[in-house]
């Protein structure tokens, strides 16, 4: 099994991470989702693309935060 540096992957970010840099790390790991920790790599949630979707829809903008 291949060990993933998660402090330097495309599929996490941090909880503080805009929308913009979400949809960056989704579309650069093409899963169409990422994990969201804290600044302590704890899990908090996993964002998927229709979730920025729908917020986007509902008038937040690429400079909100993921959380």
């Amino acid at each position: 099994m291949k060990k993933i540096d998660i402090k330097n992957s495309s599929f996490v970010i941090n909880e503080n991470a805009s929308i913009q840099q979400a949809m960056e790390s989704i579309t650069d790991n093409q899963r169409g989702t990422a994990i969201v920790v804290d600044d302590e790599f704890y899990l908090v949630g996993i964002v998927a693309d229709g979730d920025i979707r729908r917020a986007m829809v509902s008038g937040a903008t690429v400079l909100a935060p993921i959380s």
